[in-house]
């Protein structure tokens, strides 16, 4: 909000329609991590929680109360830092990015640069504490909705997340203490080290869903095992286009699970933002017409998609539609 000395507001809408401010001021909501920062908000059932760009702590608001710190502040001014988060589906654990920066008790002795890595937080607040991946650079950690499986994207110096890559899956458990604790971490894609993958989801049969450059274009893949993934990915094939986009920022979504099981994505072709939607029983990809050549941050409500849309005419806007089936499409 530019009258606002760019503070940048979360904004709740319902069902009627009402647009309500969600962070009080000053509170603006914003990651540092790798500096461009992005995914500095995530929402669990009806509670939200947030990044604030003055601390680079982790805070949450319930519902008609105020903003709580999650996370203890740092030693030296953003020394800890957090972005990427997801609440596992018990409701007591956030699986986020931090970036611990020398000079704070928790780098490692002797560091002279950030360490990132994933950490997990108690939902109610407490210190973080850090998995341990043992990557350069990690992103996209998503908990499978049975809450006993985690992905998580990692890469190392001197690749770039576009050059490179490696998808990791790893089981959840607790230790005797009642941690969260990583069990038999692998990696299930990307460990030839010859393609970038972006943006592990998992469906709503916990089938783990991922973009890969692996065919030139960024296209969707996915596992056909429920669980834990076995074999070789499937490849949905949409014709030219790239799915996934220079994951630059964290937080970014070019596709959704629709309730009925197909998934909405978009695609760039030429410049120009497209979005169809997958049916996976008949192998059908049909494009949905919504007026948009710019589509960003898509996602699902029920049979609807959300999205941030704009055209050569027309400024970025959060926009849905009902998605019917070949390709029809309705105001949602």
């Amino acid at each position: 909000r530019p009258l606002e000395d760019g503070r940048i507001q979360i904004v709740r809408r319902d069902d009627a329609g009402r647009f309500a401010d969600v962070l009080p001021p000053p509170r603006s909501a914003r990651s540092r991590v790798h500096e461009y920062g992005g995914g500095s908000f995530w929402v669990s059932d009806d509670s939200v929680f947030f990044v604030d760009a003055d601390d680079q702590r982790i805070w949450r608001i319930d519902p008609g109360g105020e903003p709580v710190a999650l996370t203890p502040p740092p030693h030296q001014r953003h020394g800890w830092r957090y972005a990427d988060g997801v609440v596992t589906p018990d409701g007591r654990w956030v699986v986020c990015v931090a970036e611990v920066h020398p000079g704070e008790v928790d780098a490692p002795p002797g560091a002279t640069e950030a360490l990132n890595d994933l950490v997990v937080v108690p939902a109610t607040g407490g210190r973080p504490r850090v998995l341990g991946t043992g990557a350069d650079f990690v992103s996209s950690p998503r908990v499978s909705a049975d809450g006993r499986s985690l992905a998580w994207i990692e890469w190392d110096h001197p690749n770039m997340p576009w050059d490179a890559t490696r998808l990791m899956v790893a089981g959840l458990g607790e230790d005797a203490e009642g941690r969260l604790t990583l069990a038999d971490p692998a990696c299930v894609a990307g460990a030839a080290g010859d393609e970038a993958i972006a943006q592990p989801e998992w469906d709503l049969d916990d089938r783990l869903w991922f973009c890969s450059d692996r065919s030139e274009w960024w296209k969707l893949h996915h596992f056909a095992e429920v669980g834990r993934p076995v074999g070789a990915p499937l490849t949905v094939d949409h014709g030219s286009g790239d799915v996934a986009l220079p994951p630059w920022v964290f937080g970014e979504s070019r596709y959704a699970m629709l309730a009925d099981r197909r998934v909405v994505f978009a695609f760039s072709l030429d410049g120009i933002d497209h979005l169809a939607a997958y049916d996976s029983v008949s192998g059908r990809v049909d494009r949905l017409s919504v007026g948009a050549t710019e589509i960003r941050q898509v996602r699902a409500d029920g049979s609807g998609a959300v999205f941030v849309g704009a055209s050569f005419t027309a400024d970025p806007s959060v926009q849905a539609t009902m998605v019917g089936r070949g390709g029809a499409t309705s105001p949602a």
